[in-house]
């Protein structure tokens, strides 16, 4: 059986995800729509599929199995609803919306019409995020007590006319790079039980580098740093560590440009545990955009709900993100 794909959005993610389809056994690009008629033609013309101006006209298309969403957040409401209306299985891009409303309703109406949808968050397949989960859930190194990360990077220039950098379009780097690592802390640690923000804001009105703190139930924290302000020849620059009762797990990595070039990133993966030596993981390397495309390939074709990442989940980090932006303007802890 093949699973035939119609992609929305030409720009950097669509490439991104036309790539890792390649890649996967018994699917198919079949058309591939942008506003941009010229940059649809091109990405098109690469894995031999249709273009299209108007996105409608593929989501319509009988033979389309899968709607993969590339498109600027403020579309994905619109296209995940008529994507779902028209029995159309859906993978999304994250943020899952702008706001818990949009996030709502699309869930709901994803549910109602028995179709697929999952929210495209990569680091729930990212190697060395999947394996210290595994490392915390097989609870080698004994319980989470906190965990602090670090996601920086030049400020992006592959939007389509900058629509990432219009604060009205994007809400900055809160629900492009922070929200990242507010779902990794989620997907360790669970749901937190209050945030508290500080952030700076960039000359376009945007909180584009924001520290959080979240607290949990159980006494555990997590300690989240994210921004874009770098000089466009910083290097994309991410990590993480997991403190627990028995040891830690160090991650580190740097890549210059951005996580695509991540063949060429500096990194390591280190398990410190107190009754032994540092241990250096070698994990197997695995295109983690690929993974998540695979897995929910995988889902449709076996007819089962996507689990790694549902969309109750995705509207979580969604709303623990909008919170942290609520504390940064109020300057104080925001309950969840």
């Amino acid at each position: 059986m093949i699973i035939k794909i119609g992609i929305l959005g030409a720009g950097y993610m669509g490439h991104t995800h036309a790539r890792a389809y390649k890649e996967i056994k018994d699917t198919e690009v079949v058309g591939i729509a942008d506003i941009n008629s010229d940059k649809a033609a091109r990405l098109a013309k690469m894995y031999n599929a249709k273009s299209y101006s108007d996105p409608d006209k593929l989501i319509y298309r009988e033979d389309v199995d899968v709607v993969d969403i590339c498109l600027p957040t403020p579309l994905h409401h619109e296209y995940v609803m008529k994507a779902a209306s028209n029995g159309k299985n859906i993978l999304c891009e994250k943020p899952i919306a702008l706001n818990l409303k949009q996030a709502d309703a699309m869930i709901n109406c994803a549910k109602n019409l028995k179709v697929k949808f999952m929210v495209a968050h990569t680091l729930r397949f990212w190697p060395e995020y999947v394996e210290a989960k595994q490392i915390v859930d097989k609870e080698i190194l004994g319980k989470p007590l906190e965990i602090s990360t670090t996601r920086l990077v030049g400020t992006p220039s592959w939007s389509e006319n900058d629509w990432i950098l219009n604060p009205e379009m994007s809400l900055g780097a809160a629900l492009d790079l922070n929200i990242h690592d507010i779902d990794f802390a989620t997907w360790i640690l669970g749901k937190p039980k209050s945030i508290f923000a500080r952030g700076l804001k960039s000359f376009r009105g945007a909180y584009d580098h924001i520290i959080s703190v979240l607290d949990y139930e159980r006494g555990s924290q997590a300690f989240v740093e994210a921004g874009w302000m770098f000089p466009q020849t910083f290097p994309f620059t991410t990590a993480f560590r997991v403190l627990c009762r028995r040891g830690c797990i160090d991650f580190n990595f740097k890549v210059p440009g951005t996580a695509e070039r991540r063949e060429k990133a500096e990194s390591s993966f280190v398990i410190y545990k107190k009754t032994a030596p540092p241990r250096y993981g070698k994990i197997v390397k695995k295109d983690p955009y690929g993974e998540e495309i695979r897995y929910f390939i995988e889902c449709v074709k076996d007819d089962r709900e996507p689990t790694v990442v549902t969309p109750e989940q995705a509207k979580l980090a969604l709303r623990i993100t909008l919170a942290g932006l609520k504390s940064i303007e109020m300057g104080k802890v925001v309950k969840l």
